[in-house]
């Protein structure tokens, strides 16, 4: 398929942050006269919404950002990444980003939050990924088919032994977070996940704080 034209004007066109959470978003502060943000919410069909949103304003960059999990062992909660191809799961095509720390890092993206270390571990032997998301590679397939330059930069929030029971999913707020007495009533019920519930909440911190310091010195 061939690109989409560029931007008439690539000196006044935007710099746009792609990114599914509110907490992502506000660690993009610091940026924000140099970068538009537009948050989308989690998820492939969400963040292809949102980037398809912003081609009428053929922005001379588009920015996948935010926390990913990790497929390697050797990431921890705090590392930042910066892939140099992102894919969705299942599929033989990856997307070029700009910028990557490394040749060989690879990032896939799925549809539904990933289980415990041996599903990680298989995601990452069928996928040659290092990280997981759920937005980047729908963000990558359209400025991949508009000829729109792409970057994903993206701090890990969760390491591979990571494992939450599958009824936190529903407990989660638009903002990133766990509804505090929906998640309490769900303790009551299951108290053992109450572990893996605040190894979780503070991994998702030291991501936060990871991509607020890269921003710092970010450069769009």
């Amino acid at each position: 398929m061939s690109p989409g034209r560029p931007a008439e004007d690539p000196a006044s066109a935007p710099a746009i942050a792609i990114v599914a959470l509110a907490a992502e978003a506000r660690t993009l502060a610091s940026m924000r006269q140099r970068m538009e943000v537009r948050v989308c919410g989690p998820g492939p069909e969400a963040a292809a919404a949102a980037t398809e949103s912003c081609m009428a304003r053929r922005p001379r960059l588009i920015v996948s950002w935010g926390v990913a999990g990790a497929l390697d062992p050797q990431l921890s909660p705090g590392d930042l990444l910066r892939p140099a191809t992102v894919a969705s799961a299942g599929s033989e095509e990856g997307f070029h980003c700009l910028c990557p720390d490394s040749p060989a890092y690879r990032l896939v993206s799925v549809a539904t939050p990933v289980g415990g270390r041996q599903e990680r571990l298989d995601l990452a032997r069928h996928s040659g990924a290092v990280a997981v998301d759920m937005e980047s590679a729908s963000i990558a397939a359209i400025c991949h088919r508009e000829g729109i330059p792409f970057l994903c930069i993206r701090a890990i929030s969760d390491g591979i032994d990571h494992h939450l029971p599958a009824w936190v999913g529903a407990l989660m707020t638009p903002d990133g977070q766990l509804a505090p007495w929906r998640t309490l009533a769900g303790v009551l019920r299951d108290p053992l996940a109450l572990p893996d519930l605040i190894r979780a909440g503070l991994g998702f911190r030291r991501a936060l704080r990871s991509l607020e310091r890269y921003a710092a010195q970010f450069e769009p």
